[in-house]
């Protein structure tokens, strides 16, 4: 009986045992099997990420960990003919805050604001906004603001970083202003920094970033591409010392005078070269802000009517044409002279019977008109568009002005006798001087010349040289000599005889032009331009310059008194700046050191 229960107990616990170890086995086999489905679609998801989707992801890494960026390289230098820089770019910092690494934003915008001279509400909403990761605060730090900057403890403000940048430096400050240009934050406002943008900056420069987990730069840069525009340097044809003397007298004259405003040009008359443009009053950078339209250039966009001077070009068309022997008598009518009872025409001084030569000395409106009607009007209209007036110049500047003058089909009757001195057309300063240079140089129109060399900022090679550009002949040699005599005669006893430079020969005319009145439809009898126009030395001109004063203030507001003694004093500085003597001649050395010393602050 116990025999037969104790066989039976291993019996059954014997089929217990094998039940228990069938059961393991199928769950090693479930487990196995089910480890290896996993794997096997662990193997399958890496193979879909790292070989399928490989680009994918790889980009997305990439775009965390590298920064593609465009980098604009150093910007090239204006220089002066002579190469001094105008302009050129420097190193600085700008200020960059990592807006997730902000600490205390109220604490950081007090301290950030006070180091960079900011408003403070404005510092603390660029910082409070998370929905970025980083914002400037400042670009084109100046120096004392990143000396600010780097007196901050660096583990209290880790959200701050400084990049290297490039500010825009005008050594001169603003001397030559109108020819430079302005720089508006990084984008060029005016002058050449505006026409010559793309030579100065050259071509932007792609190139890759690297930054750690946090999003921090690691300072670790790769170029992508490189390119073979480089920026370039710039040289003008300014003499920075010419530019100088004719700033510092035309403020003077200015002072003086009283006047609004004021404009002076020196050219070069055989080359069309412009060695000096001068306009004053000059603009400040809070100008710009008020109102960008100070940044236009007057010598080339501001028009007016150019008075008596025109009357060098009345009398070129006649001698050209030969209508006008300069001996041959004219009546003035004793100063007035209605002339088809619609327009009454006035001279300054009662004059009778005047040679043509005494026309020109004394400024005759009357005498000039009655000559001028000898021309016929579509001739006389094609002589003045000769001489370069009713279209721009060409002067690589921005913001050139035409002029106007209306065609002759549409001239009224009085138009023709009062165009002759100067009214009824519309010039600039630049116009006024590139058709005195034609009577300087021989007959030929010159286009005039702004930029002089282009060199390759890092090689310092010239890639492009400037060479002097001929229009047209206008006029013959012939007519050129009789036309200077007689302007040549009206500095030596007539209404320019305050240009007069103590033993050299000038030629010149002077001008004083009513400023017409649009609002009350008449020419205004207290508001006028004041101009003089000339060239020297007569025997081979080195310089012709204009001075035009914009509403002279005082009892004697005419061309001859106002305009003239600026344009003496500049002639006589450009003489001994060039060692021209009245013979000729270089003058002496000691002469030479005393200019040395009157320019030093032009330096």
């Amino acid at each position: 009986m116990n025999y037969k229960k104790r066989y039976s107990t291993n019996r059954f616990s014997g089929e217990k045992s094998e039940t228990v170890k069938n059961v393991n086995l199928k769950k090693l086999r479930f487990i196995r099997r089910m480890t290896l489905f996993a794997f096997f679609c662990i193997s399958l998801r890496l193979f879909y990420v790292q070989v399928v989707q490989f680009k994918h992801y790889r980009g997305k890494a990439d775009d965390y960990t590298r920064k593609k960026e465009v980098r604009f390289p150093i910007r090239g230098s204006i220089l002066d003919r002579n190469n001094q820089e105008l302009a050129l770019s420097l190193s600085t910092y700008s200020c960059k805050i990592l807006t997730n690494a902000v600490r205390d934003a109220k604490e950081s915008a007090e301290v950030f604001s006070k180091c960079l001279n900011l408003d403070y509400g404005e510092v603390y909403k660029k910082i409070s906004d998370k929905s970025r990761r980083f914002v400037y605060l400042k670009k084109q730090l100046l120096p004392e603001e990143c000396r600010a900057l780097d007196r901050l403890d660096t583990k209290q403000f880790k959200c701050l970083q400084k990049e290297n940048t490039y500010r825009r430096f005008y050594p001169n400050k603003q001397l030559a202003q109108y020819v430079v240009g302005y720089m508006k934050s990084e984008n060029p406002s005016s002058g050449i920094e505006l026409c010559a943008d793309e030579i100065l900056s050259g071509a932007p420069v792609k190139q890759m970033r690297f930054r750690d987990a946090l999003g921090n730069d690691v300072g670790s840069v790769i170029p992508i591409e490189k390119t073979e525009d480089a920026p370039h340097d710039v040289v003008v044809t300014i003499d920075k010392k010419v530019q100088y003397i004719a700033e510092r007298e035309l403020a003077e004259g200015m002072r003086v005078t009283r006047s609004k405003k004021g404009i002076v040009v020196v050219q070069e008359p055989f080359t069309g070269e412009i060695l000096a443009l001068a306009c004053l009053p000059s603009y400040s950078p809070e100008d710009v802000q008020r109102d960008s339209k100070v940044l236009n250039n007057p010598a080339i966009s501001h028009v007016f009517e150019p008075g008596s001077v025109f009357k060098a070009i009345t009398f070129s068309a006649l001698l050209e044409e030969g209508k006008l022997d300069i001996h041959e008598k004219v009546f003035c009518e004793n100063g007035k002279w209605e002339f088809h009872k619609t327009r009454i025409i006035s001279d300054h001084e009662k004059k009778g019977a005047l040679t043509a030569q005494q026309v020109m000395e004394v400024s005759s409106n009357i005498g000039t008109a009655k000559l001028s009607l000898r021309l016929n009007k579509n001739s006389f209209y094609e002589y003045i568009c000769m001489f370069g007036f009713n279209v721009p110049t060409g002067i690589f500047l921005p913001g050139e002005s035409g002029g106007l003058l209306e065609e002759p089909k549409r001239w009224r009757l009085p138009t023709q006798p009062t165009l002759s001195f100067g009214q009824e057309i519309a010039v600039t300063a630049i116009q006024v001087l590139n058709a005195y240079s034609v009577l300087a140089n021989g007959g030929v129109l010159m286009e005039p010349q702004i930029l002089k060399e282009i060199r390759c900022s890092e090689t310092d090679k010239v890639v492009w040289s400037g060479k002097p550009v001929r229009i047209r002949r206008v006029i013959s040699a012939e007519t050129c000599a009789v036309v200077t005599s007689l302007l040549e005669s009206v500095v030596q006893r007539g209404t320019g005889i305050k240009a007069q430079v103590p033993g050299y020969r000038i030629a010149g005319k002077t001008g004083t032009a009513q400023k017409y009145e649009a609002a009350l439809k008449r020419y205004s009898d207290t508001k006028y331009n004041a101009l003089f126009c000339g060239f020297l030395p007569v025997e081979k001109a080195r310089a012709v310059i204009v001075v035009v004063l914009d509403e002279p203030a005082g009892y004697d507001h005419t061309g001859g008194s106002v305009a003239g003694p600026i344009f003496a004093r500049i002639a006589q500085k450009l003489m001994e700046y060039w060692n021209i003597s009245p013979d000729g001649t270089y003058v002496e050395q000691k002469n030479k050191m005393a200019r040395k010393q009157d320019y030093a602050s032009a330096r």
